[in-house]
């Protein structure tokens, strides 16, 4: 439990220190996103993913020394985060196509694929499935899933840092349970990371993560999943992110090149376009503003994590 202490400390402490610097330099530069949220649309920094990814080395690094994980696990787990990361850093100054960011986001899994040396098998309600060598062949497409589900949803203040912080604390909570060591550091690190880096973030958010950030939330979640030994307690805390997905891929993932955003009404309230996705869902439930909205979505992720705590507890008995 020490070192799972010492990878949060530490995270948490490099992306607190590190963000305010960061705001007025990308102030000072202009690296600037529109927040479309906001009457107006203010201009905030944005990047803040390479602070939080510079947290998430940090902490994992300190974390995993202090326990003893091999530097060869530290390498590949570090390799396959910042080949990620470079990808959404790629994606901001060249405007990456979609499709070209998945091709890269495997090839950024490959590294891993051809190195694992852990169980191969699925562990499911139902029974263990032995998946042999499909399972080296799926941990690129594992990745590359995960990492651009958590970049699709994604836009409104605090929803990505918040989402991944309740899937991290989860996945955190559940290896410590299952005695996965090397995961907890993990999760640890990129716990500390998002909940520092949720301090400015959080509405009104004064800095955005930016496709670095949440293309790499996504890639250390599956990472955590595959090597250990939670690919079920994955799937369960990926639902919202898999509704939301398919919820796009029936206008083909043209709905907001075609009708844009969600509009703010003079009252701060937002009213979502004509398109189908799991923000515009709660919208048309429910009227909401933007920090109403969040909180509802974190809500919705939650109940997917308490499911995946119950399972873990289960299997742990």
């Amino acid at each position: 439990m020490a070192s799972v202490a010492l990878s949060f400390f530490m995270a948490f402490l490099v992306v607190h220190i590190a963000t305010p610097k960061m705001i007025k330099l990308f102030k000072a530069k202009a690296i600037t996103s529109p927040d479309v949220h906001k009457l107006g649309k203010p201009r905030i920094p944005c990047l803040g993913g390479l602070v939080v990814i510079t947290g998430l080395m940090v902490g994992y690094m300190a974390g995993a020394l202090s326990c003893g994980v091999d530097g060869y696990s530290i390498a590949m787990f570090m390799l396959t985060a910042l080949l990620v990361g470079l990808i959404g850093l790629i994606d901001y100054i060249i405007n990456l196509r979609q499709r070209t960011k998945v091709l890269l986001c495997l090839f950024a899994g490959l590294p891993l694929a051809l190195t694992f040396t852990g169980e191969t098998i699925l562990r499911t309600p139902l029974g263990v499935i032995e998946l042999g060598v499909l399972y080296y062949i799926g941990i690129p497409f594992v990745i590359t899933a995960s990492s651009n589900l958590t970049n699709m949803l994604a836009g409104y203040n605090g929803l990505e840092a918040g989402l991944g912080s309740v899937i991290s604390a989860t996945m955190l909570a559940s290896a410590i349970i299952l005695h996965q060591q090397d995961t907890a550091v993990m999760m640890a690190a990129l716990l500390g990371s998002l909940v520092a880096f949720l301090f400015y973030n959080w509405y009104p958010a004064r800095v955005f993560l930016s496709d670095v950030g949440t293309l790499s939330i996504g890639t250390v979640i599956a990472v955590a999943a595959i090597t250990g030994r939670m690919k079920m307690s994955f799937l369960v805390c990926m639902t919202p992110y898999i509704i939301d997905f398919f919820m796009k891929a029936s206008v083909k993932f043209q709905g907001r090149a075609r009708h844009g955003d969600a509009k703010i009404s003079s009252d701060g309230t937002l009213n979502p376009p004509p398109y189908p996705s799991l923000p515009h869902l709660f919208l048309k439930y429910k009227r909401s503003n933007e920090p109403r909205l969040v909180k509802a979505m974190l809500l919705f992720e939650a109940m997917f994590c308490s499911i995946t705590l119950a399972y873990t507890f289960l299997r742990a008995i």
